[in-house]
């Protein structure tokens, strides 16, 4: 009788082991697939909106049509912007914050595009690149991943100022002397801001375009979880089986 119930006893702490084994490594795959899936939501946020900061900095065209207040052209402008998929919306407004032009996917002009330019801004220096989050109504939000999970309205919106060395709102000039005296001033000259464009990025969008990485790493964290615990099952047993005869 004393036999049987060491036995028992043994066999009890093996199945307690054996749980506590594949506790851990569920536990552990969880937080891997956690932290690897907040990581490469991160990056990818962060390089969407580092490309299209760059891409509008470097659109000398653009700056020229906002400093003629040409909208139609402002707006053709935006409209190359949108070969980024996660890209929802982007607006064009002057220094003072007044609306040239607005655009959204499809090349459909939509004065109401980006949120309010001088609420978005509030007192940040002109030539600040400023980005928030916003839910649906306008309101602050997160922008992470729980955020791009739970709330698909949300967007992130990036206030970038418009910079030229020509002011072309001082000079009696036509748009191409305006280019040529652009090529003349060189980096060294001061700049002046001719306005900004507001552009909304969806947090949803941004996560579907990871996901399919997301699986394959939730998938390999499955994979572990039940290999381990197929290894400690047999271990177990091994432990055990002796006992049991």
């Amino acid at each position: 009788k004393r036999r049987d119930e060491r036995v028992r006893e043994e066999m009890t702490i093996a199945g307690r082991f054996n749980v506590l084994v594949i506790a851990v490594v569920v536990a552990m795959g969880l937080f891997v697939s956690a932290f690897i899936s907040v990581r490469e939501y991160n990056q990818e946020r962060d390089r969407v909106l580092s490309q299209l900061q760059l891409r509008v900095a470097g659109n000398q065209a653009l700056a020229m049509y906002m400093g003629f207040r040409n909208a139609e052209g402002v707006a053709l402008e935006l409209a190359d912007l949108f070969y980024e998929p996660s890209l929802v919306a982007a607006a064009a407004y002057d220094a003072q914050g007044g609306l040239i032009a607005g655009r959204i996917p499809g090349g459909v002009d939509d004065p109401e595009a980006a949120a309010d330019n001088q609420a978005l801004r509030g007192t940040s220096p002109a030539t600040r690149v400023v980005v928030q989050s916003l839910d649906g109504s306008g309101q602050p939000a997160g922008s992470g991943f729980a955020a791009a999970v739970l709330a698909p309205g949300n967007r992130v919106v990036q206030s970038l100022p418009v910079v030229s060395p020509i002011n072309p709102a001082y000079g009696d000039f036509t748009p191409g002397e305006y280019l040529a005296r652009v090529l003349e001033s060189g980096s060294g000259s001061s700049q002046h801001v001719l306005g900004y464009v507001d552009l909304s990025v969806s947090p949803r969008s941004l996560l579907l375009m990871v996901l399919p990485w997301l699986v394959g790493i939730a998938m390999g964290c499955v994979g572990f979880a039940a290999l381990s615990v197929v290894v400690s099952t047999a271990i177990t047993r091994r432990i055990t089986s002796p006992l049991a005869r």
